[in-house]
């Protein structure tokens, strides 16, 4: 049962992260190339964006939160099914392994979504855009989220 319980915590904890967190970890090399949505929308004045990139921000956005939430609920729902599993005994290890791959797997596409419109935001912006966007990614602390 406290397997069970801790199975179900994760899965919830992760459908509750947000969408836009998003940090720049130094010794992540992807991360330090592509920008999140909620640093592109906080200095959108300073980057100047035009109307057409707002739109693409916001739209890029709306499939991909409606996107995740799908996956996210499929996750909970795969992920309850491993925990009911994992309480027979003996377990049933192939079983588990495939229905854990299943958990994997939706987990992968979240990933996948999250880092498309990554890419998509990226390619949007101009080489200007991207220069200011690195300098006030060097400052920029989820706090500033709040106070802008």
């Amino acid at each position: 049962m406290r397997f069970r319980t801790l199975i179900l915590l994760t899965i919830a904890a992760s459908m509750l992260m947000p969408l836009t967190g998003f940090s720049a970890d130094p010794a992540d090399p992807i991360k330090q190339l592509l920008y999140p949505p909620d640093l592109i929308m906080n200095y959108r004045s300073e980057l100047n964006l035009d109307k057409q990139q707002e739109n693409t921000i916001r739209e890029e956005l709306r499939k991909t939160q409606s996107a995740v939430f799908d996956l996210r609920w499929q996750m909970k729902d795969e992920g309850e099914r491993l925990a009911e599993m994992l309480q027979s005994t003996p377990i049933d290890e192939k079983a588990v392994l495939s229905q854990a791959d299943k958990v994997m797997g939706l987990e992968q596409q979240v990933k996948r979504t999250h880092l498309v419109m990554l890419v998509r935001l990226k390619n949007m912006m101009t080489d200007v855009q991207l220069a200011q966007l690195k300098e006030y990614r060097a400052s920029w602390t989820p706090k500033d989220r709040a106070s802008r």
